[in-house]
C-alpha cells in the first residue's frame, strides 16, 4: 500500500510543531485546537529518538481519526497504524492550571511521591486496548509524570518501567503491534512490547 497525497514526512511535522509550540503560550498550546499539533510533537520526538538508537524509524505519516496516525517507511511501504495516548499523573488537570494561572510564573505544586506511579499507564493502555484498533496498530505513550513522583530517584523513570513490567507485566499490550513509552522530558524511549527494554536515554 503507498502513501496517499495526505502523507507527510514526519520530521517536518515535527520541525512544525516545535515551533508551533515555541511560538504559543502554554494555555493555547494545550487547548484542544493544537490537539493535532501535540500529536505530531510527540510521534516526531519518538521518531528522532529511535533514528538515534539505529532503529528504523517511520519516514512518512498521514494524519488519521482512529489510529492517529498512519506510518510509512523511506520506500512508501506501509509500517501500520500508531495510536498517541498521554498518562498524566492524577489529579492534574493540565489546561485548567494553565487557565487558572495564566501569566504566572508560580510552578504546579509538588506532592509527595506516588504511591503507585504506574496505574495511570496502566489504565492508559487498558482503555485504549478497549477500542478495538487495526490489528497493525502501534500505541506511543507520552508518560507526563516526572522522576520527581517516583520514590526512587536514582534510577531513570525508564529503567523503572522495565523494572516494573517484569515484575508486574502491563496488561493489554499484546493488543498492539508495539507499545513504546516516551519520558515526561521526551528525551527517552522505551518498549513494552514487544522485547520490552530501554532503547533511548539522553546521555
Amino acid at each position: 500500500m503507498n502513501p496517499s497525497e495526505g502523507a507527510k514526512i514526519i520530521c517536518s511535522e515535527f520541525a512544525h510543531a516545535l515551533a508551533a509550540k515555541a511560538q504559543c503560550d502554554p494555555l493555547e498550546f494545550f487547548s484542544d485546537k493544537f490537539k493535532a499539533i501535540r500529536e505530531w510533537l510527540v510521534l516526531g520526538h519518538a521518531c528522532d529518538l529511535m533514528a538515534k538508537t539505529g532503529l528504523v524509524a517511520p519516514y512518512l505519516a498521514e494524519k488519521a481519526e482512529r489510529p492517529d496516525f498512519i506510518v510509512y517507511a523511506t520506500n512508501g511501504e506501509k509500517i501500520g497504524g500508531i495510536e498517541i495516548a498521554e498518562a498524566m499523573r492524577p489529579g492534574y488537570r493540565r489546561h485548567k492550571w494553565f487557565k487558572d494561572h495564566s501569566g504566572s510564573l508560580e510552578p504546579y505544586p509538588m506532592n509527595r511521591p506516588l504511591a503507585d506511579p504506574w496505574q495511570t499507564l496502566r489504565t492508559t493502555i487498558a482503555k485504549k486496548a478497549n477500542k478495538n484498533y487495526p490489528s497493525d496498530t502501534g500505541l506511543l505513550v507520552y508518560l507526563n509524570v516526572s522522576l520527581l513522583y517516583f520514590k526512587d530517584w536514582e534510577l531513570e523513570v525508564l529503567d523503572q518501567l522495565i523494572e516494573e513490567h517484569s515484575r508486574t507485566p502491563f496488561e493489554c499490550v499484546d493488543h498492539f503491534r508495539e507499545v513504546l513509552v516516551l519520558d515526561s522530558e521526551m528525551s527517552g524511549l522505551a518498549r513494552l512490547h514487544p522485547q520490552p527494554e530501554v532503547l533511548f536515554k539522553t546521555p
